[in-house]
């Protein structure tokens, strides 16, 4: 996990192995185990945003990639409000497939790092301001 935009957003990077088995859209119950703590903040949907962006490698073609990668996107934002009691999140899926690895996919272990799944975590501007940040002006 790291902060990015200045300190006013949480990037969550999770290996797509964590939480899904190879090929695979349903959630391995240790990957529905390990999103818990993310349930939580989908509870709130008056106080964050998540966003939810899952990427693979470039094996298989880019149709294959992109349906994966929806279908992976939509588990989590099904898993998370489910985790929020079935009331509504303010969760927003990505499947973004093979277009933006972070290292080229020349290797079995680059490949693994680019597939993965991002959740950034965005406060509301109210909730930035109890914690002492200056929201940034648009």
């Amino acid at each position: 996990a790291k902060l990015i935009r200045d300190g006013e957003v949480l990037e969550v990077t999770i290996p797509a192995g964590t939480l899904f088995a190879a090929n695979d859209t349903v959630l391995k119950p240790s990957g529905a185990t390990f999103l818990r703590n993310i349930g939580v903040l989908a509870a709130e949907p008056s106080r964050y945003k998540l966003l939810i962006a899952v990427h693979t490698d470039n094996t298989g073609d880019e149709q294959y990639a992109d349906a994966l990668t929806s279908a992976r996107a939509n588990a989590i934002d099904d898993l998370l409000w489910q985790l929020a009691a079935q009331r509504e999140t303010n969760t927003v899926p990505y499947g973004l497939g093979r277009d933006e690895p972070l290292y080229p996919n020349t290797s079995r272990v680059n490949r693994e790092k680019n597939r993965r799944v991002e959740i950034y975590v965005v406060p509301d501007n109210g909730l930035l301001q109890l914690a002492g940040v200056k929201p940034k002006k648009k």
